[in-house]
């Protein structure tokens, strides 16, 4: 998901909430969300290939991420903004002098 946010610009929040209705060839649609306005984001070959693995690996997903919890088991539901940043820290444990976070993806100097 963090490759995800930096091909992409989006938040982490926005992210969680594509289904794969929301994808439709190059184009993805981002829900509008309260305040934030629908967006329609052209996806490049590095996104569209994240996309196909991910649909390969779940394809009884309706969320591009979600969550497999035995909490939510038997419902449908995105994993959470919560849920993300617990495994992208326990991930970032072995990166001690780097700050990564969901929005540090966004902040990459090109």
């Amino acid at each position: 998901m963090w490759a995800l946010i930096f091909h992409t610009g989006l938040s982490a929040g926005r992210l969680l909430s594509i289904r794969y209705d929301d994808i439709d060839g190059d184009l993805i649609l981002i829900r509008k969300q309260g305040h934030l306005k629908e967006l329609r984001v052209k996806s490049t070959p590095p996104v569209e290939a994240m996309i196909a693995r991910r649909r390969e690996r779940y394809p009884e997903d309706v969320y591009l991420f979600q969550s497999h919890s035995n909490r939510v088991k038997y419902h449908r539901r995105p994993v959470t903004i919560i849920a993300f940043n617990t495994a992208l820290r326990r991930a970032a444990r072995s990166l001690p002098d780097l700050n990564v976070s969901s929005s540090s993806a966004r902040n990459i100097p090109d």
